[in-house]
C-alpha cells in the first residue's frame, strides 16, 4: 500500500506515525578539563583527564532544541546552566548527558568518562609502631626504618597516615 513517511520513520498510511525530534546539544563543557575529542554534536563519547587536585566538576550542556529535557547523571538541568557539582573519585568517573524530547519519544545520550589522576605525593605524614623504638625517628622523606623491640614481642602494629588523603 501507500506509505506516508516522516523520515526516518515510515508507516502504512492507515497507521499513526511520529517524527523523531532533534535531541542533540550544540555544546557540552566541563568546569574542569576539556573534552577529547572536542565537542561535536554527532559524537556521543568523550574522555576528560583532570589532575588529582580536582575533586569535582560541573557540566554545562546547551540544547539545540530548548523544548527538550536535559538530564545530567539523571538530574534535570536547564540548558546552558551548569549542573550541580559532581564529585570525582580517583580513577574513572562516568557522566551521562541525556536529552529527551518533551514527548519522550526521542532520546540522545552523550557519555563522558572523566579520569581523575592519581596523586603523585606518596609520602607519609606519620608512622607509628605499637611497641619499640623506630630508628631513625620518622620524617616524611625517609623510606627505610628499623624497630628495636624486646625479645618477647611477637607482633608489631604499624599505623600510618598519608600526607594527602588521595594518595
Amino acid at each position: 500500500g501507500v506509505q506516508t513517511c516522516a523520515l526516518p520513520i515510515c508507516a502504512p498510511s492507515n497507521e499513526a506515525f511520529f517524527t523523531l525530534k532533534d535531541t542533540t546539544a550544540t555544546n557540552i563543557a566541563l568546569s574542569n578539563g576539556s573534552l577529547s575529542p572536542g565537542f561535536d554534536p554527532l559524537i556521543n563519547a568523550y574522555a576528560v583527564l583532570v589532575p588529582n587536585a580536582t575533586a569535582s566538576t560541573t557540566v554545562t550542556a546547551t540544547l539545540k532544541d530548548p523544548t527538550n529535557i536535559l538530564k545530567i547523571n539523571g538530574t534535570i538541568v536547564n540548558s546552558g546552566v551548569a549542573s550541580a557539582a559532581i564529585p570525582l573519585v580517583v580513577g574513572t568517573n562516568n557522566i551521562t548527558v541525556s536529552i529527551s524530547s518533551a514527548d519522550n519519544i526521542s532520546v540522545g545520550t552523550y557519555n563522558i568518562t572523566v579520569t581523575r589522576q592519581l596523586n603523585s605525593n606518596n609520602l607519609l605524614n606519620s608512622l607509628v609502631i605499637s611497641t619499640g623504638t623506630l630508628t631513625p625517628a620518622f620524617t616524611p622523606g625517609t623510606s627505610s626504618y628499623s624497630a628495636n623491640v624486646l625479645g618477647d614481642v611477637t607482633a608489631v602494629n604499624i599505623t600510618t597516615t598519608t600526607a594527602v588523603t588521595t594518595s
